[in-house]
């Protein structure tokens, strides 16, 4: 049995007291438009179709409410997707495809058309025998592998564990591809074969390897002193550092450096200033976006990973959602318990965060970049010249126990091409085999620097 966590309530925080001019909390976020339904709230998440149509998805107390914020200062519900009563509601999207989950039983999984984005259609609901759980606390789509990923799932009473699907078989009938039970598995984040799981009743971040599902395999995990519950997480693009968050009041947002998988070391935190519960955290840029109870959207500046920095928030009132990729990167969109969906800007301040002196660049620097990524025969390294000062530098391929596998590069970033490719092989010229794998840039300056890269069977 997991932790139970309580969302705390608001009962005498109305709409109007918050939008008050004497009453309203914000810096550098202002509300774009609103909608509330009369119901309870929970997830949120969005999509940007192929046509440019932005979607917003609300879990309510009876459904999915479904925004159009194409124009963001008049967002309008176009669709309601009813199911089965709860007070946890979340969903996920991959292609032109919603897929929502709840933990009280009558729909495991719903299935969503985006097909026509303005027209959003519930097109199937999986129950057993078709998957095997009835109910869930969380979804997640890896964009990247077409691999869906269901945590906290239970059928009946039994713990079901975490469960992985393929939607490149079937979108509408994925067949289960894996499953990992060694945790609870409360919620995770995915990115270039790894997935970053929350163990909130064990107290534990857990790393494991979903370059193949079946039985993934764990690579690592470290401990989170009790009684911190470790709610969410989120990597950097280049997968050197986590954000993670405590599900308990006066928790905190932590950042740590996963460089070396065996060896995570937390780095700074940013403790909540009202002690609310922070609840979900997402890393876009420079910035955290982040959920508060009783303390509505907050935005962190972690372009200095050691030193983290609120620079913008907005009172909502009691927040369970935030999402942060539609195509405006200021645009927010937070879910509250009581106070249904907001459409914010963030307006980042004129001044940036710099590094302090010893640590690393900002994120936005990047002295490389791996594509294809997953890769099947081979992968590009593009070498950034502005970030390598004196243009020296030794490029490697390890494996997860940090041995080397091949050295690529040794000497100077040519001019005409500063692009390195692997050919999957190792230094004896035998290909190696399918999973995750690290590049490392030593040299001066901004390097060393790694990244992961996943080769696929």
């Amino acid at each position: 049995m997991h932790r139970s966590i309580f969302h705390p309530a608001l009962p005498s925080l109305t709409l109007a007291f918050l939008l008050s001019a004497s009453a309203v909390r914000s810096e550098n976020v202002v509300v774009l438009s609103h909608h509330d339904r009369g119901e309870s709230y929970s997830g949120v998440w969005g999509y940007t179709a192929p046509n440019g149509t932005e979607l917003v998805f609300s879990g309510t107390r009876t459904g999915t409410s479904i925004l159009d914020a194409t124009d963001p200062e008049n967002a309008v519900e176009i669709a309601f997707i009813e199911g089965p009563n709860s007070g946890w509601r979340e969903m996920a999207t991959f292609g032109p495809y919603c897929y929502i989950v709840t933990e009280d039983e009558g729909a495991a999984i719903q299935v969503v058309s985006l097909v026509n984005p303005l027209a959003p259609t519930l097109v199937r609901t999986l129950n057993p025998p078709d998957v095997p759980h009835t109910t869930a606390h969380e979804i997640k789509a890896d964009a990247q592998t077409g691999y869906l990923y269901v945590a906290g799932t239970r059928n009946g009473s039994t713990q079901t564990g975490l469960l992985i699907f393929d939607l490149n078989v079937d979108p509408l009938n994925p067949p289960l591809r894996g499953t990992w039970s060694t945790y609870y598995a409360h919620d995770l984040s995915i990115q270039d074969g790894l997935a970053y799981v929350a163990a909130i009743s064990d107290d534990l971040i857990v790393v494991l390897d979903v370059s193949q599902p079946g039985t993934p395999p764990q690579l690592t995990e470290w401990t989170y002193p009790p009684p911190i519950a470790p709610h969410n997480t989120w990597p950097t693009p280049d997968g050197n550092f986590l954000v993670t968050t405590d599900e308990v009041t006066a928790g905190s947002l932590r950042m740590w450096d996963i460089s070396n998988l065996s060896l995570p070391a937390q780095t700074d935190t940013w403790p909540s200033p009202n002690n609310a519960v922070v609840h979900n955290a997402y890393l876009r840029g420079n910035y955290c976006f982040m959920s508060h109870y009783a303390d509505g959207l907050r935005v962190v500046d972690i372009s200095d990973p050691y030193n983290l920095v609120g620079v913008g928030w907005y009172d909502t009132g009691n927040a369970w959602g935030c999402w942060c990729y539609a195509a405006d990167p200021n645009i927010a969109y937070i879910s509250d318990i009581q106070n249904g969906t907001f459409v914010l800007r963030f307006t980042p301040p004129s001044t940036s965060v710099v590094a302090s002196a010893g640590t690393p660049a900002a994120l936005a620097i990047d002295p490389m970049v791996a594509a294809p990524n997953p890769f099947r025969s081979s992968v590009a390294v593009r070498l950034n010249v502005a970030a390598i000062p004196g243009r020296a530098y030794r490029l490697g391929v390890y494996d997860v126990t940090g041995r080397l596998v091949r050295l690529l590069a040794d000497g100077a970033v040519p001019d005409a091409d500063p692009t390195i490719r692997w050919d999957g092989r190792n230094s004896a010229g035998v290909p190696v085999a399918s999973g995750v794998y690290a590049l490392r840039l030593d040299g001066p300056g901004n390097v060393p620097a790694t990244r992961r890269i996943v080769r696929l069977p």
